[in-house]
């Protein structure tokens, strides 16, 4: 579903994809060479099913085509590049949220019922049910002012 919604946000916004990639109305492009990137892309053809079924396979089979900041590139080749990174990132966040969470619950069962035991609870509850992205985006904005 979430694939689905992606493709279909990008298919309703104005403008043509070719057009706008190739220069859109800062340069001047040909109609032809328009209509062969478009017909290169599938974008001459039917949204569905041909479109849409040609992107779900092919998403689904990890061609995730090429990048369109990185021309010439591709995405999977980017993600695997910067994975190592990532995993490190992860794992060192998940390490360090282990070892808060083990020591704010071995204070807060030993001063069961006190001040740092409700607060704790109470936070811990409300992080866990607040969605990771809102959460994220929440962070961004305090951190980056």
């Amino acid at each position: 579903m979430v694939a689905t919604l992606n493709f279909v946000l990008f298919r309703v916004i104005p403008g043509d994809p070719a057009a706008l990639l190739l220069g859109g109305a800062r340069m001047s492009v040909s109609a032809e060479r328009i209509e062969a990137q478009r017909q290169n892309w599938g974008l001459d053809r039917p949204l569905f099913p041909d479109q849409i079924l040609d992107y779900l396979s092919a998403t689904l089979h990890g061609d995730l085509g090429y990048s369109f900041k990185f021309r010439g590139r591709l995405v999977s080749d980017l993600i695997w590049e910067r994975l190592p990174a990532t995993i490190a990132l992860v794992g060192l966040a998940q390490l360090i949220a282990m070892l808060c969470g083990v020591m704010l619950g071995l204070y807060a069962g030993w001063r069961r019922g006190g001040a740092v035991d409700r607060i704790a609870m109470g936070a811990s509850l409300a992080l866990y049910s607040t969605p990771s992205f809102w959460l994220a985006m929440v962070l961004v904005v305090i951190f980056s002012t």
